[in-house]
C-alpha cells in the first residue's frame, strides 16, 4: 500500500481501490465527485491524462470503504498504471 491507498488488479476490467485516501485519490483522476458515493451507488466517469485526453470511460461502484472501477478490458493495464502513478 502506498500513501494510504491500496490498489489491486482484479479480474479483467475491474480495479479495486481501498483505504482512507482512496476517494481523495480517485477524485483527482476522474471527472466526477466520488467522495459522496453511498454504499451500492454507481457513477460513470472519464479518466483523463495530464493533457485532458481520455484514458478510459469507467463505472465506479461504492461498497463502503472499497471502490470498484469497471473499465474497458483493452485499457485495463494502462489505467492501472495511471492510478499508481
Amino acid at each position: 500500500m502506498r500513501h494510504g491507498v491500496g490498489a489491486f488488479l482484479k479480474i479483467p476490467s475491474q480495479i479495486e481501490l481501498s483505504g482512507e485516501d482512496a476517494r481523495k485519490l480517485l477524485e483527482r483522476l476522474v471527472t466526477v465527485k466520488v467522495s459522496d458515493l453511498l454504499p451500492f451507488e454507481k457513477r460513470n466517469a472519464f479518466f483523463l491524462n495530464d493533457y485532458g485526453k481520455i484514458i478510459d470511460f469507467v463505472r465506479i461502484y461504492s461498497f463502503g470503504e472499497k471502490l470498484l472501477i469497471f473499465g474497458n478490458k483493452v485499457y485495463e493495464e494502462k489505467l492501472f498504471k495511471w492510478i499508481l502513478k
